[in-house]
């Protein structure tokens, strides 16, 4: 199953969303884009910006998101382009 930034942040974040993101992706295989850590890391540090965020809650996000599985993989962006194009979905 593809996972995004924004459903690893609702649940390292506690969101609403929280306890259906992690039973429609119990017992899956995660799979991410290279660029998952970048964008987790930068959406806490905007957090912690913003005032969201504590230095404590941040760290100990960062923390939850090393423990989960997910099997980062290089994306073929040329493909991806073609496909979204071919079923009208983002890329």
């Amino acid at each position: 199953m593809v996972i995004d930034t924004s459903a690893v942040l609702a649940v390292l974040l506690n969101e609403p969303t929280r306890p259906a993101l992690i039973r429609a992706t119990q017992g899956k295989n995660l799979v991410a884009a290279l660029s998952l850590p970048w964008e987790v890391g930068n959406a806490l540090i905007a957090g912690l910006r913003r005032r969201r965020l504590t230095r404590a809650s941040v760290n100990a996000a960062w923390s939850s998101y090393r423990q989960v599985q997910v099997r980062i993989a290089e994306i073929d962006v040329g493909s991806a382009l073609e496909i979204a194009s071919d079923l009208h979905l983002h890329a």
